[in-house]
């Protein structure tokens, strides 16, 4: 099995020949060990433009190494004249125990001496901001909560092991006197939910255990002393003051939004009620924050806790200074369970705050103000675009962005200098490193070299990604979207299939699985091949059997896509899918205005052209099947 990158100089990845394979690691119970180093572990060692790079070699193991060695590196290292790359396995056993965080039970709060051991905490004098009381007290009431927990309700955690040992003996006799009785074949394995979450979990564990990583000038480190310091000095930087000298009177250039009534509004500190209101609309089963605390809490012990809640929240709208390890400037760093130092972030609400995410809005508004305003310009050529068609300068999602321009120096020169004048104003850098260009196929190569010279970016050929898709020029082909089909295997290949039910497999399936491509389904039409991949690899999933017993497919995947009542198991169809997503496509296309609508209506405004007649014959089908089947009913 090879990765779903570009064998260089050779063919195009294919899926399908890895299905195999990923099928009998599932079946063997078999998981990657990962690697660091070189991509590639073998190449055929003949010059350009024959040369070949595969990964060929690989270490795997069974899950049972993992409750003996919790630790295990592959590096590959150099081929030194041979065709495959030697591989260095490192074995150990860590010592070290993750670090165990306060948690709140919500089943704390239906014992009567709770209330009574939260005010005890509540009680306890403190000084300073209070804000810093209330964080003072917030711990406090973790730690009486903590050992009073033990008092009343024993060591939680060894009476669940206690009781699922004996929940199992129980089950054991259940199932042997049952066998006696029905004479039949009994379901051995079922869910064996306990097992099951114990291999997922320890798998996640491996996964997330860091080993070594690479300081900014490219050298590894190992030790997770070692790995600890290079990373706060690495984030230190990353978070360091740096001083803002750009023309902020480009900021008037922003349309305002904001009344000064919607302001004083938003400013204005909330009462007691209003807070009460809003702890009592959150989920009491919601996920607790950062201290281990859920809503469950403020629900119970609001009149406890409401005095220093009001005044905590009254201190953030005035602007008080918070304390040190309580700030969201101060962050600390946690490897492999251990933590370590604390760190500063002196770039304030820019970086590192969840304000930031609100400013970020507002300057993506202010460099798409900019460069829409380029078109204005006389003197600006601009990407192509039909007669009387709308010039199309970019598209914008969240953090990702296209650019359309010409391949002029004085188009390119205009265009980065909009993005040094965004650089400057809202102190956010472009990462030239993870940015490309992209060229049309007709580009010469003189074109080539003079914009990737002036952007200081890689060029990437034909088919990028953005926003999950695959942007291409000419045939669409099934080697585009092969990293869709390998991310749907790998989520099989994580979950232990033998270990589940076919109940189980179902749930997973009609709510993971089938749920995974639908972004990219939303967007374009993936070619016959790949939904055959797909639908290959979640049937392999659905009929894989206990070990030992041969895998039969009792039933098409096509009959499976029926509902219930009709002989199937309800699954969602993947061509249905994608055809009720060309079918909303096509609506949208004829009644929403948009710049996709105007661009798209102006290039293939003509029914002559045989790309529109191609794009609505499809879609008229689609309505005739869909007139048609509601008429049947």
């Amino acid at each position: 099995m090879v990765d779903s990158r570009r064998e260089i100089w050779g063919n195009p990845y294919n899926m399908n020949k890895s299905m195999d394979f990923l099928e009998c690691l599932t079946d063997c119970g078999l998981i990657e060990a990962g690697f660091s180093g070189s991509q590639y572990t073998w190449c055929n060692n003949w010059g350009p433009p024959r040369t070949i790079w595969k990964r060929l070699d690989r270490l795997l193991y069974h899950e049972e190494w993992l409750d003996m060695f919790n630790s295990t590196k592959v590096e590959h290292l150099s081929k030194t004249g041979l065709d495959h790359t030697p591989l260095l396995v490192t074995i150990e056993k860590e010592k070290s125990k993750p670090m165990k965080y306060f948690k709140f039970l919500n089943i704390w709060c239906h014992h009567k001496e709770f209330k009574e051991k939260v005010g005890e905490a509540w009680s306890i004098p403190t000084q300073g901001t209070t804000i810093w009381q209330l964080h003072c007290k917030m711990k406090s009431d973790a730690t009486k909560l903590s050992s009073w927990s033990k008092e009343a309700f024993g060591d939680i955690f060894k009476d669940v092991k206690e009781a699922e040992l004996q929940e199992n003996m129980m089950e054991k006799k259940l199932d042997e006197t049952y066998r006696q009785r029905a004479k039949a074949k009994w379901l051995q394995d079922g869910d064996k939910n306990t097992s099951y979450f114990h291999k997922v979990i320890k798998e996640r564990r491996r996964r997330l255990n860091i080993h070594e990583i690479q300081d900014d000038e490219g050298q590894t480190v190992e030790g997770q002393e070692n790995i600890a310091n290079t990373t706060i000095s690495h984030f230190e930087k990353q978070f360091e003051y740096q001083e803002i000298k750009g023309n902020f009177k480009i900021l008037e250039k922003v349309p305002r939004r904001v009344t000064d009534e919607m302001n004083n509004m938003l400013i204005t500190t909330p009462s007691c009620q209003e807070i009460r209101d809003a702890i009592k609309n959150i989920d009491a089963d919601s996920a607790p924050g950062p201290d281990g605390f859920g809503a469950k809490l403020y629900q119970v012990c609001i009149d406890i806790i409401i005095i220093e809640l009001h005044g905590a929240i009254k201190e953030f709208f005035e602007g008080v200074p918070v304390q040190r390890y309580i700030s969201n400037n101060w962050y600390s760093i946690v490897i492999n369970g251990v933590r370590y130092g604390f760190f500063k972030s002196n770039r304030g609400l820019r970086q590192g705050d969840p304000l930031s995410l609100a400013l970020f809005v507002i300057s993506a508004k202010l460099i798409s103000i900019l460069l829409k305003n380029l078109v204005l310009d006389e003197n600006y050529t601009g990407y192509y675009s039909p007669k009387k068609g709308t010039k199309l300068t970019h598209l914008a999602f969240a953090d990702d962005m296209i650019l359309f321009t010409s391949g002029k120096p004085s188009d390119i020169r205009k265009a980065l200098k909009i993005l040094t004048v965004y650089e400057d104003v809202s102190g956010q850098l472009i990462n030239k490193h993870k940015s490309c260009v992209a060229f049309s196929p007709k580009a010469s190569i003189e074109v080539r070299h003079r914009v990737t010279h002036l952007t200081g970016m890689n060029k990437k050929e034909c088919p990028i990604k953005y926003l999950g898709c695959p942007l291409f020029v000419g045939r669409m082909k099934i080697s585009y979207f092969s990293e869709m089909v390998q991310a749907i295997t790998n989520r099989i290949h994580t979950w232990h299939s033998k270990f589940l039910s076919m109940e189980g497999k179902i749930i997973l399936i009609k709510h993971v699985l089938l749920a995974m491509p639908f972004h990219l389904l939303a967007a374009m039409k993936p070619p016959k091949g790949t939904f055959e991949q797909l639908e290959r690899a979640v049937a392999r999933f659905l009929w894989n059997d206990k070990d030992n017993v041969k895998k039969h497919h009792w039933s098409k995947w096509e009959n499976m896509c029926f509902p219930y009542a009709e002989g199937g198991a309800g699954f969602r169809c993947i061509r249905d899918m994608s055809k009720a997503c060309l079918a909303r496509q096509w609506w949208n296309l004829r009644t929403n205005k948009s710049l996709w609508r105007d661009y798209m209506m102006t290039k293939y405004c003509s029914k002559k052209n045989p790309i529109i007649r191609k794009v609505i014959g499809s879609q008229s089908q689609i309505w005739r099947e869909m007139r048609e089947n509601k008429s049947a009913d």
